[in-house]
């Protein structure tokens, strides 16, 4: 448990490391992807909700990780499965077309 830990807080360290990075160089790095201007904005109004899924990204991976080096991995799988399917699609749905973020 104390190496989970360790590995916990250095994940997070490097993690927090890239949100700051992407989020000062946000526009150089939009601009690698796209010249267009209303991409440009759309890319913009997304970007903080895609420096939050790196986080929880990366702590899930490092999560997926302990369960599987502990040999639990069917108990793993039970667990995301059912957390995609309760919870991971129904927010999707109502962030893409309930919500008005302005996406289009």
């Amino acid at each position: 448990m104390q190496y989970y830990r360790v590995c916990l807080c250095i994940a997070i360290l490097v993690t927090a490391f890239q949100i700051g990075l992407l989020a000062f160089f946000m526009e150089e790095t939009i601009s690698i992807y796209t010249s267009q201007d209303a991409v440009e904005q759309q890319m913009k109004a997304v970007w903080p909700v895609f420096l939050l899924f790196m986080f929880f990204d990366t702590t899930q991976s490092l999560g997926q990780s302990v369960v599987k080096g502990s040999g639990k991995q069917g108990i793993g799988a039970f667990i995301t499965s059912t957390a995609y399917w309760l919870f991971g699609i129904p927010l999707a749905y109502i962030c893409a077309f309930k919500l008005d973020y302005g996406i289009e």
